[in-house]
């Protein structure tokens, strides 16, 4: 696994609860998804660099699924596609939702809306794989609007220039 951000699809139809893990060549354990009972479908995002204290680093990886029934995973790390329309939606159901768009140094407002009991985080994976930077986390009904600039800034505080996973992540 290189550097950037890596994304894993998942889609299992058993009952019993489904976890996904990510075991480094030093038998480290990062958790990527810890299901409620199933069946459950989505995706999670996460970044990889160097550092990643708790998290992803660039290496190699096995990935431990436990599951009681069918199960399928896609795993990919995946290049921006520039020159999108300033106006971009990302909709889903439950974990997931997200898409790469390329952002261009610039203020940006994300208009944002969840309806559910649930928790509702949204982020942006920078492609290098730095921290990601939250827009939204909050438990419940929302609808609002968020400010962030991109470019320069503390990876994890500001977006850096350039290629973002926006991701909309019900729990």
């Amino acid at each position: 696994m290189g550097p950037g951000v890596i994304i894993a699809f998942v889609r299992y139809e058993g009952d019993a609860p489904f976890s996904l893990t990510f075991v480094d060549e030093d038998q480290g354990l990062v958790k990527s998804i810890d299901s409620r009972p199933g069946p459950y479908q989505g995706e999670r995002v996460h970044s990889v660099f160097e550092g990643n204290d708790g998290g992803l680093a660039p290496g190699n990886y096995m990935v431990n699924v436990v599951a009681t029934g069918p199960w399928r995973l896609r795993l990919f790390q995946e290049r921006a596609i520039r020159d999108q329309t300033p106006e971009i939606t990302l909709a889903g159901s439950g974990d997931g939702g997200g898409s790469w768009i390329h952002l261009d140094d610039g203020e940006y407002t994300m208009t944002t809306s969840h309806a559910g009991g649930s928790d509702f985080t949204v982020e942006l994976f920078d492609a290098k794989g730095v921290p990601p930077y939250r827009i939204v986390e909050i438990k419940g009904d929302h609808e609002g609007k968020s400010g962030f600039t991109v470019g320069g800034g503390v990876p994890g505080e500001n977006p850096q220039a350039g290629a973002c996973h926006g991701s909309g992540v019900p729990g």
